[in-house]
């Protein structure tokens, strides 16, 4: 009898279970038996925005999609939709992305090796060497694209089948080989993304397999017939193309090949069109391919939201076809914002750096954590230390999966450089890695213009213990003294130097080292009109420079950092074996602190002294100028003064950079410096010695070729304001 109630409550619940799979099963049955709905995304670069704002009303009135196909920018929306993002949680990632650096590749980090700045500081254009001078596949490599991508699409990472997102995905690319477009349907979603974003001419192509693939926009930028192809029952297209732009409207690289693409596609795309049985067309007609600036986005999302708020009616009407109990269904989005966890680590395409020093430069352990944030700043790193053109990697169960993209190590590159002191020049260097021996470099550089030189380098590199330096390098350039504004007396300086030094690399950003010179100096006689001036006597002769030096630069860009500090110290003895000699101490110490993104502030130091000084006057201190150049290493650089304004024994100066950026790649710096100096060691703080101040005002431009500054600035020591102009980078 006790049994019974135990008897009637398994019967009860398996009447109820019964009951509840029978209505699952139901509603599974319902949603099977609805109309299917296809969701296109077409291409457009920045303009790829607007398809947010259709998204975020999708989500409002909840209409369910069954497949997404996307193009270029439609891909990467259309991928984040997929796996779970909602439009408005697309939004708030987008709106928080510095877009510009995204899709610039910025290159110089903190971590980047000293020499590698150097480098990066001086070319306006690299070429691979392949047979000869190449055109590099693309401007832009990915690195930062490629970063954003994995981050976003964690737990979607390794070899995956995209019908099994949580909302089926196919993105479009085109075959570089064949010119055929593709249906990517599966494999490393952030590399099929960044495949299908491929903008020929602007981002390098992407390899999978055998294969190589560019733009999907290139042949169908707007894959409404994919869609159709599979049978959905209905599609609902965004398209964010411009219509063909007149000549006053191509000012971009980016602008002219999508010009381009329009033209291929446009029959395919007018045909696409009409198999969208909702089409929402947002006005973007303002905007272009590079509008990324953080209010554009705003824009262009709030354009597309105004599109499908037109469309309201017909996506209304298509909610009603669907069935009133249709809806969106809910997906778990994986947690981006947590910790990395991982066993193990692994590498591949590794040609001339070892794993070893892999692992050593990219501090990371097997069995570690480690967030998206901080794992992006070790894949910077990394990829400047050891030479990387792109890094990628992928979370695949417990394994971090990296690939990397070594550059090529023979590479010809140019720079430009205009100033009011020293008019044009043109810098054409080779760099060879591995050069005779592995973990080596060669380098030759020959400077075109009115002051000639030329400089071949070698580097032997031995791990951590000292790399040695082989340079021979000459130069002759015209030196001229002004007094006040007016060119005092002028004569040609040249020398030959053959040098030798052991570097210790203490750091990636740091290193010292101890070295030994030989140099032949020869200045001819100086010319001046004015018969109060003692000239400077021609001389010819050898010397010997015995020195230590010790660098130091984590700034985060050459010409407009934003955080970080630079050191250079020198202490040489020089001779000429008879009887001149001394011994040269010289600093350089700068420093930056930005209070906003848009203000920062750069103070600098230099000084320059000779003890027991018996030397000739071309190793004095010759000062004047508005930036450091390497016509002399024994300049310093004083702002308000002409190029050379004086010479003496001892110096010092203090300066300030007041920077604001007054839009996008626009500055306006106001500086200001003290000098103080005197003609022997002794006296430099006696009444002899002399004070000197001044400052300008610059306007500055960031181009391609390098800044671009207009200046106006004033001293004590001259008799009217100077008007500066610099084009290009500084060699």
């Amino acid at each position: 009898m006790k049994k019974r109630p135990t008897i009637a409550l398994l019967i009860c619940l398996f009447i109820w279970g019964t009951f509840a799979y029978g209505q699952e099963q139901t509603e599974k049955e319902t949603a099977k038996k609805r109309p299917t709905v296809a969701l296109v995304l077409s291409g457009g670069g920045a303009k790829g925005f607007a398809e947010i704002g259709v998204l975020e009303a999708l989500d409002e009135l909840e209409i369910p999609v069954d497949y997404i196909v996307g193009t270029s920018m439609g891909s990467a929306m259309g991928a984040f939709y997929a796996i779970g993002f909602s439009g408005k949680e697309i939004a708030e990632e987008v709106s928080k992305q510095d877009w510009e650096s995204v899709f610039t590749d910025k290159k110089v980090g903190r971590r980047t090796p000293i020499s590698k700045k150097d480098e990066l500081s001086r070319y306006a254009f690299s070429f691979p060497i392949k047979g000869g001078i190449k055109l590099p596949k693309g401007i832009v490599r990915g690195q930062e694209v490629m970063n954003i991508l994995s981050k976003y699409t964690v737990g979607y990472q390794g070899e995956l089948d995209f019908e099994h997102l949580p909302i089926p995905f196919s993105c479009i690319v085109t075959d570089l080989e064949t010119g055929e477009a593709i249906v990517l349907e599966e494999g490393n979603l952030p590399q099929a993304i960044r495949a299908s974003m491929s903008i020929p001419s602007v981002f390098t192509p992407v390899e999978i397999g055998e294969r190589v693939f560019v733009d999907g926009g290139v042949v169908n930028n707007f894959p409404t017939d994919v869609a159709k192809a599979k049978g959905y029952d209905y599609i609902i297209g965004v398209d964010v193309q411009s219509s063909l732009l007149n000549k006053k409207e191509l000012v971009s690289a980016t602008d002219i090949a999508n010009q381009l693409l329009g033209f291929l596609g446009k029959k395919r795309n007018d045909e696409n069109v009409k198999l969208a049985d909702v089409y929402i067309h947002p006005d973007i007609s303002k905007y272009s391919t590079n509008s990324f600036e953080p209010e554009e986005v705003d824009s262009l999302i709030a354009i597309g939201r105004r599109a499908a708020l037109k469309a309201y009616p017909k996506l209304k009407a298509l909610k009603k076809k669907l069935g009133e109990n249709s809806a969106k269904e809910k997906h778990i989005l994986p947690n981006f914002k947590a910790p990395l966890t991982f066993k193990h680590i692994k590498v591949s395409g590794l040609k001339n750096a070892s794993e070893n020093l892999f692992r050593k430069k990219l501090k990371i352990n097997d069995k570690d954590t480690i967030s998206v944030a901080n794992l992006k700043r070790k894949i910077d790193d990394v990829s400047a230390i050891l030479n990387f053109d792109l890094l990628t990697y992928t979370i695949n169960q417990d394994t971090l999966k990296f690939v990397a993209h070594e550059r090529n190590n023979k590479l010809f590159n140019v720079g430009f450089h205009y100033d009011s002191d020293n008019n044009s020049s043109v810098l054409l260097n080779t760099t060879w890695d591995n050069f005779l021996f592995h973990n080596s470099r060669a380098s030759f550089d020959a400077i075109l213009g009115r002051n000639l030189q030329f400089t071949v380098r070698y580097t032997l590199k031995f791990g951590d213990i000292p790399h040695l330096n082989f340079i021979i390098d000459t130069k002759k350039y015209d030196l001229r003294l002004h007094e006040s504004n007016e060119r005092l007396a002028e004569g040609t300086f040249s020398y030959a130097k053959f040098d030798t030094n052991a570097q210790f690399v203490v750091w990636d950003n740091y290193s010292a080292g101890v070295g030994g010179r030989l140099e032949y100096v020869h200045l001819d006689q100086t010319i001046s009109n004015d018969t109060n001036y003692s000239s400077i006597p021609q001389m010819h002769k050898w010397y010997t420079n015995y020195y230590g030096f010790i660098r130091l630069n984590t700034f985060d860009d050459a010409y407009y950092p934003q955080q970080g500090r630079r050191f250079d110290g020198e202490m040489k003895f020089v001779t000429d074996n008879n009887e001149e000699k001394g011994l040269v101490l010289y600093a350089n110490y700068q420093d930056v602190y930005s209070f906003t993104e848009n203000f920062a502030i750069k103070s600098s130091l230099y000084g320059r002294a000779i003890i027991d000084n018996s030397l000739s006057i071309v190793y004095n201190n010759f000062w004047g100028g508005i930036a450091h150049t390497n016509y002399l290493d024994r300049q310093i650089p004083f702002v308000g003064t002409k190029w050379i304004q004086g010479y003496n024994n001892t110096m010092a100066v203090g300066r300030l950079d007041f920077r604001y950026q007054l839009f996008r790649n626009n500055y306006l710096i106001l500086t200001g410096n003290y000098g103080h100096y005197s003609n022997n060691i002794d006296t430099f703080f006696g009444d002899t010695s002399k004070n000197i101040w001044g400052g300008g005002i610059t306007f500055s431009y960031n181009s391609i070729i390098g800044p671009i500054n207009a200046t106006i600035m004033h001293s004590n020591v001259v008799s009217r304001p100077i008007l500066h102009i610099s084009i290009g980078h500084n060699f």
